[in-house]
């Protein structure tokens, strides 16, 4: 894995100064057309179901179902985990959202896959829904971008102590991110400040997890209805939209959600 700016582990709400900008990796431009198949890796990406929840009444879509994915990235140098769902442990949120979680460690060894072998982690963002399982897999990398985690430092943005734990490993980075070969994190602010998304270069084709920058297939595809589209409770409307231009303009074969299969 290529590091960024390293926040050192921390049991409390740590530092994040003196970030720098990740240094530019020797890799092709994602934003040119796609490398010829010889070139690229033959990865695996294993989709998780992690939780089952309602929308709560302060939300556009009270009452509605909802559910939370997360990805493990199978790639020749190693397992890299996209989101790890929500947390477990915290009665109030699990009451707030009606929330039915599973948990992570256990689906992985269903898919074959062992919790030990995970060597990094990538969130799309810092929400507790999307980061709430990091500290399952303490002591490696956690990949995020600079804003992101600058974001968490005010109230009431995530749940603190599933961010900041004892083995909580920061890799902070400004801008596009290479982590393994073919496999890019690209900022896509909109939803929040520092959200990212991911991009493989697969044998089989270009793959984008998105995360939460792009809500539902149905959003992917054109709607932007409130019951579809994140457009409408984004931090930035502008970024938003833009992150998802910069999404659609990648062509992906395979597009991978947050909240949508």
């Amino acid at each position: 894995m290529r590091p960024g700016r390293v926040v050192p582990p921390s049991s409390g709400r740590g530092s994040a100064a003196a970030i720098v900008a990740s240094p530019t990796p020797e890799v092709p431009d994602y934003h040119r057309a796609m490398v010829e198949p010889s070139e690229r890796p033959d990865v695996r990406v294993e989709a998780f179901h992690l939780a089952d929840f309602v929308h709560p009444s302060e939300s556009p879509l009270a009452g509605r179902p909802g559910l939370v994915m997360g990805y493990a990235v199978c790639h020749p140098d190693g397992v890299l985990l996209f989101d790890t769902g929500i947390g477990l442990g915290n009665s109030e949120i699990t009451a707030w959202l009606h929330a039915r979680i599973e948990r992570l460690p256990g689906l992985l060894i269903g898919r074959g896959i062992r919790p030990e072998d995970v060597q990094a982690i990538a969130n799309s963002h810092l929400h507790f829904d999307h980061c709430g399982q990091n500290l399952a897999f303490p002591d490696r990398p956690i990949y995020a971008q600079a804003d992101e985690y600058e974001a968490t430092r005010t109230n009431d943005y995530t749940i603190p102590e599933w961010v900041d734990f004892p083995g909580a490993h920061f890799e902070l980075i400004r801008g596009e991110h290479e982590l393994m070969p073919r496999v890019r994190l690209v900022p896509t602010p909109g939803h929040t400040p520092g959200h990212q998304s991911l991009l493989i270069d697969a044998a089989v084709g270009r793959i984008a997890i998105v995360g939460q920058a792009v809500y539902t297939r149905a959003e992917w595809d054109g709607s932007d209805e409130p019951d579809d589209s994140g457009l409408h409770g984004a931090w930035n409307a502008v970024a938003y939209r833009s992150s998802r231009n910069l999404l659609r303009d990648f062509e992906p074969d395979l597009v991978l959600f947050g909240h949508d299969r």
